[in-house]
Formats: structure tokens, sequence, C-alpha cells
């Protein structure tokens, strides 16, 4: 027996799985195959059969759809069904880190414990105080709101002063303003000019004249 007790296990169950597969050699120039996985719901006409595709290569890996060979290092059961069509040995894809060699080999050597160079932890001389949320004290009463602040609620931190929309300065408005006494004091006339007392000048049409009635 080349491989361990749990390899030998897993290839037996991959092999008999294999046996329920369709295989269809699909490359021209590579070993390439087409494999149709047996339906595990469906029964009838209207089965739907899962298909994957395998590559054999010649360097002893092998690639299938289902990327089981690329993460265990083993073949899976679409690639043993692609090697019996081919007559190809499916133990060669398996890595030679699962062999018994390799094995043994990893657990040779002495084995030293790591109690006596201490247990690896640091004291921090710092003291952090974390607060426990189920201790919190909240005040009586439902929260008022969740909002997260931002800039917009500068209003509700505190009185905004007033600023003035005819100079751009702070402390009074448009009808307090100090350029209101640099303007002459003569009431504007008719035409909404102070310098002149002349009226308005209205324009008028004919066609946008109203009609009396009778």
């Amino acid at each position: 027996m080349v491989f361990g007790n749990r390899i030998t296990e897993y290839m037996h169950k991959k092999i008999t799985k294999a046996q329920q597969h369709n295989v269809r050699p699909m490359g021209t120039r590579e070993q390439r195959f087409e494999v149709a996985c047996k339906d595990r719901s469906r029964r009838g006409v209207r089965r739907e059969r899962v298909l994957q595709e395998c590559l054999l290569r010649e360097d002893g890996t092998a690639a299938c759809t289902c990327h089981k060979p690329k993460l265990l290092h083993l073949p899976c059961s679409h690639v043993i069904a692609a090697c019996v069509e081919s007559g190809v040995q499916p133990r060669s894809f398996v890595s030679p880190y699962f062999t018994k060699e390799a094995v043994a080999s990893t657990w040779e050597h002495e084995l030293y414990g790591i109690g006596v160079f201490g247990t690896f932890t640091q004291e921090n001389t710092q003291v952090w105080y974390i607060p426990d949320p189920e201790t919190k004290r909240t005040g009586p009463g439902r929260r008022q709101t969740r909002r997260i602040r931002n800039g917009m609620d500068e209003s509700e931190a505190g009185k905004v002063p007033k600023r003035c929309t005819q100079c751009n300065n702070y402390g009074h408005n448009y009808k307090k303003c100090p350029m209101n006494e640099e303007h002459d004091a003569a009431e504007a006339g008719p035409s909404g000019n102070a310098s002149d007392g002349r009226p308005p000048v209205f324009q008028t049409s004919t066609t946008s004249r109203a009609r009396p009635r009778r």
C-alpha cells in the first residue's frame, strides 16, 4: 500500500462514484474529456445532467472544472472516470505528499517541546478600561433620535448669529444695516428712484387692452 488509510478510503469512494459517470472524449491533441454526472434529484425525460470537463496532462497533473484536484491535490470522481476511459492509473494524479514515505520523513526527526521557552506572551504596562455596554446606564424615557450628527446640526448646538444679506456681516439683518444710513434721505418717487421724482413710464399696448363689458 503506497498511501495511508485515509487516502485509500478516499480513492475507493471516488472510484465507486466514477462508475456512474458517462465520459466522452473531446480533445484532438490533448486528453480532454467531457464527463456527464448522474442526476441526484430528477428522473425521467426532464432530468438535467451536470457536465464537467477534465484534462489529463503528461506531467502527472489533472485539471477539472470542479476545481477539486487543484484544491485537494487529489483526483476527483470526474478525473477518475476520464482515467478509466483513457487507460491511465488514477493514483498517478495523487500528490506525492500523501505517500507513506513523505509522512514518515516528516515525523522521523526529533520533536522538542516549547514550554521551556516560556509562554510567548507580553504583559501590557498600560491599563486599558473597556466599558461594558450591558452595565451602561441611560436616562429615563425613550431615545429622542438615532440620527448621526454632522455639520448640518450646528443650529441645534447653539444660537447662530444673524447675518446681513446686504453687506454679508454678522450681528444684524438688512433692516438694521449701517449701509442704509449712507443712502439719500429722499423718499423714492413713483419711479422707484430716490434721486428723482419722475413718475414711472408705463408701456401700454392696444392688443393687450381689455375690452369693456357690455
